[in-house]
């Protein structure tokens, strides 16, 4: 969770899974939760949402922000067979991008995705504090044909303009490998470990008509589609499922 000066909100991303098939998934669907305060008091009003992963989880999941948009990033591993679901096979790391004008506006949401981008393992963008720039700057570390790299670089343009695009360049090789952050584990509950995860956040109520975007490519979908919207839903904690940039629609539903 962070704070955001510019805008005066809260913000807070979880990872969350299921093992159900259909909608496109023949294993379970992977979430990356978003949820966003109304104003800047923690205890009031939420706004919260969640883009699908088909057959895939979005683990570790990272934020960073500019004075425009928040960008998530997060490391997709493959699901498959078996009690959970859960596969420790990993397959990259991709973007999702919001822009700030759609998340304070409390009603629907737009996001832009790279698709996973196979060359990195790990990647955190950075949060500003106070946020200065229009770009969201990142910084990886992969495996390029055996050897370990560090990357660098930055997230650009807007979801709405349908500009949002991915720039990054080599920094150096890595003479040890960095530490790792833990691989999915099988459980008995399928939530993240966040105080917010309750009942009503179980596996069981969550489905998806359409599978979220995925490929190497490294600009977005949504550089050339308009961005999808959502119809608002007023609640305390109002959960919606963002609409994905290759025209699939991502039911809206409680968790």
């Amino acid at each position: 969770m962070i704070y955001d000066s510019l805008h005066g909100r809260w913000v807070a991303i979880e990872l969350s899974w299921d093992c159900t098939t259909g909608g496109g998934a023949a294993f379970g669907h992977g979430y990356l939760d978003i949820a966003i305060s109304r104003t800047n008091n923690p205890r009031g009003l939420w706004d919260s949402y969640y883009r699908i992963y088909n057959d895939t989880l979005p683990d570790y999941p990272g934020i960073g922000t500019s004075t425009d948009k928040v960008v998530l990033s997060a490391n997709v591993f493959q699901m498959g067979p078996g009690a959970d679901c859960v596969s420790t096979t990993p397959l990259g790391t991709d973007f999702t991008g919001f822009d700030w004008a759609d998340l304070v506006n409390g009603g629907g949401l737009g996001y832009a995705a790279t698709g996973v981008l196979d060359s990195r393992s790990i990647v955190r963008p950075a949060v500003q504090s106070p946020a200065t720039s229009a770009a969201v700057y990142w910084v990886s570390y992969g495996d390029d044909s055996g050897s370990l790299v560090v990357n660098e670089g930055t997230v650009t343009g807007s979801v709405t303009a349908r500009t949002f695009d991915v720039n990054g360049t080599t920094l150096a090789d890595l003479v040890s490998r960095p530490l790792e952050p833990p691989t999915p584990q099988q459980g008995a509950r399928h939530g993240a470990a966040d105080e917010s995860a309750g009942p009503g956040n179980q596996c069981p109520h969550r489905c998806a008509s359409a599978a979220a975007s995925a490929g190497t490519r490294r600009r977005s979908a949504a550089s050339r589609a308009a961005p999808a919207r959502l119809a608002s839903r007023p609640s305390r904690t109002s959960r919606r499922a963002a609409r994905g940039p290759e025209n699939a629609y991502l039911k809206a539903g409680q968790k």
